[in-house]
C-alpha cells in the first residue's frame, strides 16, 4: 500500500497527467455528460475517437480546405452514427444531444473547428481533429489542446 502511495504521490510531484483511450466498455456517458473538471475522463465508449487516432497524420477527406467537419462526419459514419448533417463545424451540433459539459468521445463544436474530445485537464481539452495540422492545402488530423472557453457545445453523438 506504501509503494502504492508513494509511486502516485511521485507522479504527482512530477505533473505527469493520467491520459483517456477509448473504450468499448461503457457505450453510454450519465445523464448529465459531466465526469470531473480535471485530469482525464472515464472511458465511454467511443469508436468514432478510435477512428479518429487511426487517422493521425493523414488526409482521410481528401479535401484541400475546411474539412475538420468532413473527416468528423466520416468518422461517426464508420461508427453507425448518423453524423453532423453538414460539412462546417458548426453543423455538428445537430449530431446528437448537448452534454453539460465535456466528456471523451463527446464532439467539441467551436464556431469554426470541431474534434473529439481525448482528453480534459481543467481549463483545456484534447482534440483529435481534422485539418488540424500542416501547411496551408496540406493539413492533417492531429491531436491538439484548446481552451474550453472556445467550445460553443458538447455533443454525444446518436
Amino acid at each position: 500500500m506504501r509503494v502504492i502511495f508513494l509511486a502516485a504521490s511521485i507522479l504527482c510531484l512530477m505533473g505527469m497527467t493520467a491520459s483517456a483511450q477509448p473504450s468499448k466498455m461503457n457505450p453510454n456517458p450519465d445523464a448529465t455528460g459531466v465526469e470531473g473538471l480535471t485530469g482525464a475522463m472515464r472511458d465511454v465508449g467511443s469508436p468514432w475517437l478510435d477512428h479518429a487516432m487511426n487517422d493521425v497524420g493523414t488526409n482521410p477527406t481528401g479535401w484541400k480546405r475546411q474539412w475538420c467537419a468532413k473527416s468528423v462526419n466520416l468518422w461517426l459514419q464508420r461508427s453507425g452514427k448518423k453524423g453532423c448533417g453538414g460539412d462546417t463545424a458548426i453543423s455538428c451540433l445537430s449530431a446528437g444531444r448537448k452534454l453539460a459539459g465535456p466528456t471523451i468521445g463527446a464532439l467539441a463544436v467551436m464556431k469554426h473547428h470541431v474534434g473529439i474530445v481525448k482528453e480534459v485537464h481543467g481549463s483545456q481539452v484534447t482534440l483529435v481533429s481534422g485539418n488540424h495540422s500542416g501547411r496551408s492545402g496540406a493539413r492533417s488530423v492531429g491531436v491538439g489542446k484548446y481552451a474550453r472557453g472556445r467550445v460553443v457545445a458538447y455533443v454525444w453523438p446518436e
